[in-house]
């Protein structure tokens, strides 16, 4: 995955740096250089071939780009990348840390898990009228921002009750 560094995808986001892989694709820091910002840029893996798994992730970014929500990632923009074939989407770059890197740092004052929790059940309480179960709700996909903003992240195990 590392061969997209330096690449222009849809000739808009040039990739930067990788920041991190998941279950079903690998993250990447890179630049919206329409927008002028940073934003982390999202592809399934390559490597893997699967009807199934690119359904998968195509249906996390038709979800996604249904959603406004403080505490739900903001999508950008997203396709098939024309010259690797890869599918991406580009999202906001949520810059500070996750749940999961929090509670190494353990004990997690009590004020700051009732600022976590108070946030993700205000995303739900967006999410679940809607017929959207996230149904991946873990430390790694609950990131906080530096202002102490929960943000939603990884809806490939999303499951939308009205598709």
């Amino acid at each position: 995955m590392n061969t997209f560094i330096g690449a222009f995808i849809d000739k808009r986001f040039r990739v930067l740096s990788p920041l991190g892989r998941g279950g079903m694709g690998a993250v990447f820091l890179a630049e919206d250089a329409k927008m002028e910002r940073p934003v982390a840029i999202k592809f399934l893996y390559g490597d893997i071939h699967s009807l199934k798994l690119e359904e998968r992730f195509e249906r996390e970014f038709r979800l996604m780009a249904t959603l406004s929500h403080p505490n739900v990632a903001t999508l950008y923009a997203g396709g098939r990348d024309k010259e690797s074939g890869y599918l991406w989407y580009a999202m906001e770059l949520v810059e500070g840390r996750s749940v999961d890197e929090l509670i190494e740092d353990a004990p997690v004052p009590l004020e700051t898990v009732h600022l976590i929790v108070e946030q993700i059940a205000d995303a739900f309480d967006y999410l679940h009228p809607k017929g959207i179960i996230h149904r991946d709700i873990t430390p790694r996909n609950v990131l906080l921002t530096k202002q102490n903003r929960v943000v939603l992240v990884d809806f490939g195990l999303a499951r939308d009750l009205a598709m």
